[in-house]
């Protein structure tokens, strides 16, 4: 049972994110800078543990740092639902991984840089590539190959919106929204990286 007044669940984001080996540099000191808070009479810059200014001798109003009710929101990405990303963003490139056929690797950014990514896996066979081929045409081509593809996909339908669940580290990309421009402005970007 986890009960969360503190809103701690929102400020840090999910369980599963958490990683305490992070918030230590290569010297063992904690990289997360001391919580401080300034004062609204002589603006020091202070602790927020210290109640009363050594500078002004302000008195700062003790305050609680606890809701009334937990939280009841998700603490593990298995629960949470999905969501709506804005698409600002989207390219196409080949991705190699040894000892299997290409595939092609569509990402789409958000206004935060972030990226969601899904793997049309043209290079294969059966169901993997039947499946590839139905995204190439959801987003209006008409490619069966990973060449095909990199070759039209500026010319796709415009994808100004995703909608994404979390599923474990990744996203699961489950759906695609067009807008009313017909094809996609961004420059192919053709890589040779490999795993």
């Amino acid at each position: 049972m986890l009960l969360d007044y503190g809103g701690n669940c929102v400020r840090f984001g999910m369980l599963g994110d958490i990683d305490p080996v992070r918030t230590r540099n290569i010297f063992n000191v904690v990289k997360n800078a001391e919580p401080v808070k300034e004062c609204p009479n002589c603006h020091v810059i202070l602790h927020t543990r210290v109640m009363q200014c050594p500078a002004c001798d302000f008195v700062f109003e003790a305050t609680s740092n606890h809701g009334t009710t937990a939280y009841s929101g998700a603490v593990l990405k298995s629960q949470q639902e999905p969501f709506i990303v804005e698409v600002v963003e989207m390219y196409c490139t080949r991705h190699k991984k040894v000892g299997k056929p290409d595939s092609l690797k569509i990402a789409f950014y958000d206004r935060e840089d972030r990226e969601f990514a899904l793997w049309a896996c043209l290079g294969h066979d059966g169901f993997a590539k039947e499946k590839a081929e139905q995204v190439v045409k959801q987003m209006g081509g008409k490619a069966t190959t990973v060449d095909e593809a990199l070759r039209e996909w500026s010319y796709w339908k415009k994808v100004t919106h995703i909608k994404v669940k979390p599923n474990g580290r990744f996203f699961e990309i489950q759906g695609f929204v067009f807008g009313t421009e017909t094809t996609t402005t961004q420059a192919c970007l053709f890589t040779e990286e490999s795993e």
